[in-house]
């Protein structure tokens, strides 16, 4: 039988909670989860053409840790006390995150702009108290309570000294 990932891993904690080898993970997956694939086949494609220019939304480019190629991912994005948060939908796996902490950071493009942005800190907040008070509910529904915290670099490239995105 073809299972997707998070197919698996349900099926894996199911069964060790069944035969009482594992107790529930700390962080259950997101209820987003199972749609990691269509959102990469299908939306991503779409989003990073227009992504960038989209408000509330940007293209995140970050460098493969092992293959050194150069990627651009659509993300929702949030700002807090001059950071900028993005909720971590599929779980802490998605590849663009280890990529950017494996570099310690990359660039986000958005309103026209494109900012250098470091410093890549995971944070589980099971309140959502990051995001904005109208998302808090969804990413409660959801079960999304993992985001990670990017700061823009403070060497010239950030929200208010940055470069035209290209």
């Amino acid at each position: 039988m073809n299972y997707t990932l998070y197919q698996r891993a349900e099926s894996a904690q199911n069964a060790a909670m069944e035969s009482g080898e594992a107790q529930r993970p700390a962080v259950a997956l997101p209820r987003s989860a199972p749609f990691r694939g269509f959102t990469s086949r299908v939306v991503n494609p779409l989003m990073r053409r227009i992504g960038a220019r989209v408000p509330g939304y940007a293209i995140l480019t970050h460098t493969g840790r092992r293959t050194a190629h150069r990627y651009r991912t659509p993300l929702k994005i949030f700002r807090r006390d001059g950071d900028y948060v993005i909720a971590l939908m599929y779980g802490t796996t998605a590849d663009w995150l280890r990529n950017v902490q494996a570099a310690g950071g990359g660039e986000l493009s958005h309103g026209g702009r494109t900012v250098t942005v470091t410093n890549p800190r995971v944070t589980h907040d099971p309140t959502a108290s990051l995001a904005p008070g109208y998302a808090r509910p969804a990413f409660r529904f959801l079960r999304v309570s993992t985001f990670v915290t990017l700061t823009p670099s403070p060497d010239g490239t950030s929200a208010g000294a940055s470069r035209p995105a290209q």
